[in-house]
């Protein structure tokens, strides 16, 4: 990508942008980010960006989380509904969001780009422009759904391999 030679990288996401772009000046460094949700982002977990001392970054070595969650309802939005809550999803930083069924949404994102709480507020907001308390379902749809893959994620297959295997199946 092009760039301008009075431009900075913005850590988060690799963009070029303005040194005033979304300001931050951490750790005796200037930051800038593209956007309000990729400085959030380094704010959470800036380790994941920058390193530590001797350490690189994680971000630096190239990792990327992906990260898939399917969401079910309960109860079906109507075509012009699940595209605005697409639409308001896909527009975020890394992530694709998809409604393959009456009561589910697929949502994939890149950790590093983006947090759950994020997600989960671009979930409200989208509820919150459909109505009829949307805003707070899919809400506690995401937050189950974290809940249950967190619970699913630290159980312990019992002795002799009966047990669950710690896989969420979607």
């Amino acid at each position: 990508m092009q760039h301008e030679a009075d431009q900075v990288r913005d850590v988060v996401c690799d963009m070029w942008v303005s040194p005033a772009s979304h300001p931050l000046h951490f750790r005796g460094m200037h930051f800038a980010f593209c956007s309000g949700e990729c400085r959030e982002r380094f704010l959470e977990n800036p380790g994941l960006f920058i390193g530590r001392p001797g350490e690189p970054a994680a971000k630096q070595s190239g990792e990327v989380w992906r990260k898939s969650r399917r969401i079910h309802l309960g109860r079906s939005l109507d075509q012009c509904q699940a595209d605005q809550v697409v639409n308001r999803l896909n527009a975020l930083m890394s992530v694709t969001a998809i409604w393959p069924g009456e009561d589910v949404l697929e949502v994939d994102y890149d950790l590093m780009q983006i947090t759950a709480l994020q997600i989960e507020r671009a979930l409200e907001a989208a509820g919150a422009d459909l109505g009829g308390g949307w805003g707070g379902r899919l809400k506690r749809s995401f937050i189950h759904l974290l809940e249950e893959t967190e619970s699913v994620s630290r159980e312990i297959e019992s002795p002799g391999g009966s047990g669950h295997s710690g896989h969420l199946h979607h």
